[in-house]
């Protein structure tokens, strides 16, 4: 039988979820959700169609609506660690820290090798600026040693904890292990070299910033501190000036108006 999902669009009863999830997948939030809707509407114990359901509520900012999926997914199929995964990582936006621990720890004993609830506890603790944090990345990178996020998280928890020259060998493994186009690695360990006083290789990193991303002033701006504790001046000056210059373009495109 055909039924009538969305904006005149009809698929089978038995592709509808397929249908839903691709849409997720793609960003469509509002056609997954009325794709999902239908699903619900024929099976209301579908543990899994309330937990992508939430993703998509999620994906477009229905926090509270996303949250009571994530529950009803969970209180259907208790050992469904996907979701307590997500809705932990839901109650970390929320600032509620000891909820999201709940969480996934119990996704942890539900799965002790599922290296994902270790980085996700162990996520949630660097928030807290708790060291145990690096126990939980310990874990997950015995689990998955070729997964670049424990490295990265375990690093960033180590720069948090002042043990800069661990958390710097913990980022360069990231930025190795192809996450070599994320700013945010570069801007870390260039803070934590220039804090060593290795500003070289502070500089280094800066430039490969500016280099993917140009019209990075904040690249500008903290390699021209670097230069000043060079006693570079002039270097230094040339670098704050271009700050300023991408700055003000930024914010120009930003108030332009719309035609």
């Amino acid at each position: 039988m055909l039924v009538s999902i969305f904006a005149g669009t009809t698929v089978a009863d038995e592709d509808i979820f397929k249908v839903g999830l691709d849409a997720l997948k793609k960003k469509d939030y509002r056609f997954a959700i009325a794709c999902l809707n239908d699903v619900l509407a024929k099976d209301p114990k579908n543990s899994e169609a309330f937990y992508y359901r939430g993703l998509a509520q999620n994906g477009k900012g229905f926090i509270e609506s996303a949250m009571k999926n994530f529950d009803e997914a969970i209180r259907l199929n208790p050992r469904f660690k996907e979701a307590l995964i997500t809705r932990g990582n839901l109650y970390v936006e929320q600032d509620e820290y000891d909820k999201a621990i709940q969480d996934h720890t119990q996704a942890i004993k539900l799965d002790p090798e599922y290296a994902l609830a270790n980085i996700s506890r162990g996520s949630t603790y660097g928030r807290m600026k708790n060291y145990r944090a690096v126990e939980d990345f310990n874990s997950a990178i015995q689990l998955s040693p070729h997964d670049p996020r424990p490295y990265i998280e375990r690093g960033n928890a180590y720069l948090d904890g002042g043990k800069l020259e661990k958390g710097i060998q913990d980022l360069s493994k990231g930025i190795r292990m192809n996450y070599w186009q994320d700013l945010t690695l570069y801007e870390r360990r260039a803070g934590a070299y220039a804090k060593k006083g290795d500003y070289d290789k502070a500089i280094e990193d800066y430039n490969q910033i500016i280099l993917l991303d140009p019209k990075n002033y904040n690249a500008y701006f903290n390699r021209s501190i670097v230069f000043a504790e060079k006693r570079e001046s002039q270097r230094a000056m040339e670098d704050w000036t271009k700050g300023m210059e991408m700055q003000m373009l930024h914010w120009k495109d930003k108030v332009k108006p719309a035609k």
